[in-house]
């Protein structure tokens, strides 16, 4: 009995330790091939984005970068749309972007999962018979709280100036390191029966 239980207790590990993926209708596809893609795409779209902000603040500081935070209207990220056949963004439960919203009550709540912890891995999801991967976007570098951390702590005045001045509505401040900041999103084109 007691090599069963450890048996069964290693299935349930095993099967909890690999990649999430949820369908939210119909059968069960096989979702492998969407968290890889996933995985590669929002990894680019990361480093593309750590890269041209890392540029604009190194060239004009904290303010200037700003006009840089903007993926979706980024060709490098157009790019990778055209060639993975998705459509790359961000959302977050604390928007500072009103695009990047969640897209429902469902999104929000996969969201604040991920915040909360209750959520740690990238996560696939049928979404309207499209495959969606969603990756956790962490505050992993102390430029990052120039622009998100604490007000008038981490963020300079003239910062926070510039922010009300280019999102007057705001929210995405008062993060420490480390914390989930918002969701990569990778909408693959081609949907799944």
């Amino acid at each position: 009995m007691k090599k069963y239980f450890l048996w069964f207790t290693g299935v349930i590990i095993g099967f909890g330790c690999g990649p999430r993926t949820e369908n939210t209708g119909g059968s069960s596809p096989d979702l492998s091939e969407y968290y890889t893609r996933g995985k590669e795409v929002a990894a680019v779209a990361q480093q593309t984005f750590f890269q041209e902000v890392s540029e604009a603040l190194a060239e004009g500081g904290t303010e200037y970068a700003l006009q840089f935070m903007h993926p979706v209207d980024n060709p490098k990220i157009d790019s990778l749309d055209n060639l993975y056949q998705c459509t790359i963004g961000r959302t977050s439960n604390k928007i500072r972007n009103v695009a990047n919203k969640p897209s429902g009550p469902e999104e929000l709540a996969l969201v604040e999962a991920y915040v909360a912890g209750k959520i740690t891995g990238d996560t696939v999801i049928i979404r309207d018979q499209h495959p969606v991967f969603y990756q956790p976007i962490l505050l992993s570098m102390p430029a990052c709280l120039q622009c998100h951390g604490q007000p008038s702590v981490d963020i300079t005045e003239e910062t926070l100036d510039a922010l009300r001045n280019l999102y007057p509505d705001d929210q995405a401040t008062g993060y420490k390191l480390g914390d989930v900041r918002g969701l990569w999103k990778v909408t693959f084109r081609n949907g799944v029966e």
